[in-house]
Order: C-alpha cells, then sequence, then structure tokens
C-alpha cells in the first residue's frame, strides 16, 4: 500500500508549510502516522483575498490581507502582515485627523522657515549696514516678500545677490 500525502501547517498560525509522505503505524498494520498540526486532507485552492488555515484538523478560509498598508483608527499606518479579517475600523484612507495634522505640522515648518529667513537678513535693515540704496530696497522687498508668502505654497521668494 502506497503511503498517504500529510499536509503540514505551521503550528502557530495554521498556513500550509509543506507535504511528506506518511509514516506507517508501528502498533497498527495497515494504519498511518498523522502527526500534530498536520491532515491528510489537501488544502483547498482559494480566490485571492483568502489564505486557508488548519484549524482543529480543519481547512478553514480566512480573509488574507498580509501586505495591505492599512490606516488604523488610531491614525497609524500599518502593514497587515498575519491572516484574518482586517482590524475595526481599518481604513485604506488617511483619516482626516491625521491629515489635518500633517498639514498643521508642514505649515508650522514653513513658518518657522520663513521666520528664519528673516532673522537671517535682519542686519540688512540696520541704519549703518554697508549696502547701497538700490541693495536696501532689494532686501526690504525680499523680506516683505516673505511676509507675504502664501504658506500652503511651495515657492519662496529669492534673495538678493542669490538670483
Amino acid at each position: 500500500m502506497e503511503a498517504p500525502i500529510v499536509y503540514h501547517a505551521d503550528p502557530a498560525t495554521g498556513l500550509p508549510v509543506g507535504s511528506s509522505f506518511a509514516d506507517p503505524s508501528p502498533l497498527e498494520p495497515g494504519e498511518w502516522l498523522v502527526p500534530a498540526h498536520a491532515t491528510l486532507a489537501a488544502p483547498p485552492k482559494l480566490p485571492a483575498g483568502f489564505a486557508v488555515v488548519l484549524l482543529d484538523g480543519e481547512w478553514t478560509s480566512v480573509e488574507d490581507h498580509r501586505g495591505e498598508k492599512i490606516w488604523t483608527p488610531e491614525g497609524t499606518y500599518i502593514e497587515i502582515t498575519e491572516v484574518g479579517p482586517l482590524p475595526a475600523g481599518a481604513s485604506s484612507t488617511m483619516p482626516d485627523a491625521v491629515r489635518e495634522q500633517l498639514e498643521t505640522d508642514r505649515l508650522t515648518a514653513r513658518r518657522s522657515q520663513r521666520d528664519r529667513l528673516l532673522s537671517a537678513c535682519d542686519w540688512t535693515q540696520l541704519g549703518d549696514a554697508p549696502l547701497t540704496a538700490d541693495s536696501k530696497a532689494a532686501w526690504v522687498a525680499y523680506r516683505q516678500a516673505l511676509r507675504d508668502l502664501d504658506m500652503s505654497t511651495s515657492d519662496w521668494p529669492t534673495a538678493p545677490g542669490d538670483a
């Protein structure tokens, strides 16, 4: 009698990990040994988005989102690494609160950059700054352009002498 194929599953996840031929039982002639976390039933083929796991000796279909990247309700962006349904409240879309915070942070960083640029050229506005009248006027215009800058754009004015 030919040995049957035994299908093995990972003890932790239940996912199929391979197959082998069963060993004959030394105590019961004609019987075959099936080790723990294994079955004689072949795992079924499933459509995309599903995986098969060995649960209580039976192959069971479960959702498979491994590799998908999602947002948790808490605003954390994660990659799914285990089989099963998505966490409750998970979304492929960034939560509004996270999007708003990112925009606030971006605008704050731009304002800080603008303030650093203004501070770096404060010296040009001193009465004894070694500048010609035209150069001083160019710095005044540059500083005003920094103050008038629309923080939502990425176009920074060019400092005099940097053009």
